[in-house]
């Protein structure tokens, strides 16, 4: 808690997914120590909240404000539509360097015949 008063209990984290209860006593901002970068959603009780990552204080890290009352804070990152896309390219680039060197296996093997 950066301002206000609260309580928490951590109930996961991994390196994508963040899971907490907290007990908020006044409105408060928060700071998940976790650097900032698009794909990142808080959600509390289900809602999206609003993400500062430009608090001077604390630049580039997650910061949100909570009002009073419990709450399941869940901090994911999902996967941007532009990171999808450069992995669909990876996968198909390898999958086309796979069929490229066996297409070049067998046309080998059939010319020592």
């Amino acid at each position: 808690f950066i301002k206000g008063a609260g309580e928490f209990v951590l109930l996961k984290r991994t390196q994508t997914e963040h899971e907490y209860i907290v007990n908020v006593k006044s409105d408060v901002t928060i700071l998940e120590n976790t650097n900032y970068f698009p794909g990142w959603k808080v959600l509390a009780n289900n809602n999206e909240l609003l993400i500062n990552y430009k608090n001077k204080k604390n630049l580039g890290k997650i910061t949100f404000g909570l009002k009073k009352g419990i709450y399941k804070i869940s901090v994911i990152y999902t996967k941007t539509p532009i990171i999808k896309m450069a992995e669909s390219v990876s996968l198909l680039s390898l999958l086309s360097g796979v069929v490229f060197l066996l297409i070049k296996l067998f046309s080998v093997s059939k010319k020592k015949k």
